[in-house]
């Protein structure tokens, strides 16, 4: 395991007793966590999500609004030939240093 992993392990492990974090949002976070590409936003929808977890879409989005305060999550809007839509990916901070 890369040190920047386990730096990475240790960021997250450390938001684990955040009582602002829901279950559901624990749900999504180790969800997302399976999807890991050091170089690329997350290409899951919130949908799919919702469906593989069977939680309903606005608990979904609210997990990533909460991971989105915690500072785990950058949201990024991406321009597109069909317009703009958002993704998002694991805060760099997570990576790099203890937070």
């Amino acid at each position: 395991m890369s040190d920047e992993f386990k730096i990475f392990l240790k960021n997250i492990g450390k938001n684990a007793g955040d009582k602002k974090l829901s279950k559901e949002t624990g749900k999504v976070l180790f969800y997302l966590m399976s999807f890991i590409d050091f170089e690329n936003p997350s290409i899951v929808g919130q949908a799919e999500i919702s469906k593989n977890l069977d939680i309903p879409l606005s608990s979904v989005n609210n997990a990533f609004n909460q991971l989105i305060e915690a500072n785990i999550l950058t949201k990024m809007t991406v321009k597109g030939r069909m317009g703009n839509h958002d993704t998002y990916k694991f805060n760099d901070e997570l990576w790099t240093e203890p937070i």
